[in-house]
């Protein structure tokens, strides 16, 4: 006697598999992890899955301090899923102190081996950005040279930075942080520190979201603009008397976006803006899952009619 599941018109709630915060959209279940967690899937059933993974955005430096780098971003479909998975999100890299001048990397995130990585720190006052996915910002400096973007080992370069002098058109100012498809900024000398790279929009949810975007930099003297952060990314802090803070980046949960470099102002200098942190989500469509019965049968279930195969080595016509 062979026992197995036969589902008609819907899906026993029982085999749905479970994690994250859970949405649907135009047939498929959405699993969206902002925080380490399981993807618990029944020993019963057995799907193929779509994913977009994104690392943490790396810090903004200190005192006219390069943008944080973007995470990297990680796409694609058919993987099979035989059991319960542990779901890793990048924290965002913390922003440059004085005491720590560059800012932190990004950490990675994933499950089953594949990882996004975090993107680099933005360089503090005097220091080069740090490598990471994309790397981040050149910091400003006093002296008479300029300090290098971080390299992208995935995406894309941080900008450099800009030493400063007395007169404004030299003013210092840190480089844009890398982001997912384009370069970090360099400064315009007259006018403000680098802008960050371009990230990138998904609907992979249903609803369109920026991710993965390099921090702006940060600017020394008054008048002078912190450089945008773009797609997620955090805005550099504009030059200031008074103690001026790069942002952290935007959405900060979930955008794998870079955080704003710190400002130098007349008195204390600011910190540098914290990454974003990244993201795992996992989708699949309801009618795909593959229910598994203690003798190897299985059972498709479709919106619009019951699909079943047998697999019984011992069955004889």
């Amino acid at each position: 006697m062979f026992l197995f599941l036969i589902h008609i018109g819907c899906i026993d709630e029982a085999f749905l598999p479970n994690g994250g915060t859970i949405t649907s959209y135009n047939g498929y279940r959405i699993h969206t992890f902002t925080d380490n967690g399981t993807f618990v899937v029944s020993s019963s059933v057995r799907l193929q899955i779509e994913y977009f993974i994104v690392g943490g955005g790396g810090g903004g430096g200190h005192a006219i301090g390069g943008g944080g780098g973007a995470g990297q971003v990680l796409s694609g479909s058919g993987i099979y899923v035989p059991q319960s998975l542990d779901i890793i999100v990048g924290k965002g890299g913390d922003g440059g102190t004085i005491s720590i001048p560059n800012g932190g990397n990004g950490g990675y995130s994933g499950f089953l081996g594949m990882f996004a990585q975090g993107g680099g720190g933005g360089g503090g006052v005097k220091l080069s950005g740090k490598n990471g996915a994309s790397g981040g910002g050149g910091g400003g400096t006093g002296g008479q040279d300029s300090n290098s973007g971080g390299v992208g080992s995935t995406g894309k370069n941080g900008g450099k930075g800009l030493p400063y002098s007395s007169s404004p058109t030299k003013s210092g100012l840190g480089g844009g942080g890398g982001g997912f498809s384009s370069n970090g900024g360099d400064p315009d000398k007259t006018s403000r520190a680098g802008h960050g790279g371009n990230g990138m929009t998904s609907t992979f949810t249903g609803v369109s979201k920026s991710y993965a975007g390099g921090g702006g930099g940060g600017a020394h003297h008054i008048g002078l603009s912190g450089g945008n952060g773009i797609n997620g990314g955090g805005k550099g802090a504009n030059g200031s008397y008074s103690t001026s803070h790069g942002a952290n980046a935007n959405n900060n949960s979930g955008s794998g976006g870079g955080g704003g470099g710190g400002g130098a102002a007349q008195g204390t200098p600011g910190n540098g803006g914290k990454g974003g942190s990244g993201v795992v989500i996992i989708r699949y469509k309801e009618t795909d899952i593959v229910y598994m019965s203690a003798r190897s049968t299985r059972i498709s279930v479709t919106s619009l009619s019951i699909a079943f195969t047998l697999l019984l080595s011992d069955f004889h016509l």
